[in-house]
């Protein structure tokens, strides 16, 4: 009960703080450090997990993620201002019984609901991933997941975002289905 008193929080906060109808465009002359567009590939990221399944239990971890492909654009491109291409990696443990072991690996996609977000900060957006799933008793089980997340800071040099997913497994639903938190800082190696 308390865990969804959290999330209709986190919902909630979402909502009051994301996408408006603004469109933060870039002024007309293209001088501003903000307005230029920028791309960085294998980018590696460190990411603090939690995850609530129906069945097992809660899992608590960390975990690295690389970021294949990740920009930011303000201009007056076509598509989402902000996104990633990422693989990801993690080791949870249980918080009923510390023998067992959840690593969840996918690969997947976050991108801005905004076309030309300028500010470097607080930019909603949606994740979805494909990947499987690890655990002592189980072993592996493929799944899906989608969620919406929030750049809290992205410049050229770090990215900091936290996301909400649900899982929806292809197999061992019962046990495995539920919803996914993550923190992700993304590190631009030169």
């Amino acid at each position: 009960m308390r865990f969804r008193g959290v999330l209709a929080a986190v919902v909630l906060l979402f909502v009051a703080l994301g996408p408006r109808s603004a469109f933060a465009a870039c002024p007309d002359e293209r001088d501003e450090p903000i307005c230029e567009p920028f791309a960085g590939t294998f980018q590696p990221s460190l990411t603090g997990n939690a995850a609530v399944t129906n069945g097992l239990g809660s899992y608590l971890g960390g975990g690295l993620e690389l970021v294949l492909l990740g920009w930011k654009n303000g201009g007056p491109t076509f598509g989402p201002s902000d996104g990633k291409i990422r693989l990801g990696v993690g080791v949870l443990a249980s918080t009923r019984d510390s023998s067992r072991l959840m690593v969840p690996f996918r690969i997947g996609t976050a991108l801005s609901f905004e076309t030309r977000a300028t500010r470097k900060f607080l930019v909603p957006y949606f994740a979805v991933d494909v990947g499987g799933i690890y655990e002592s008793d189980l072993k592996t089980r493929m799944f899906a997941d989608a969620g919406l997340g929030l750049y809290l800071l992205h410049t050229r040099t770090v990215s900091i975002d936290f996301e909400g997913t649900y899982v929806l497994p292809f197999s061992a639903v019962k046990e495995l289905h539920g919803p996914k938190m993550q923190l992700t800082a993304t590190f631009a190696v030169f």
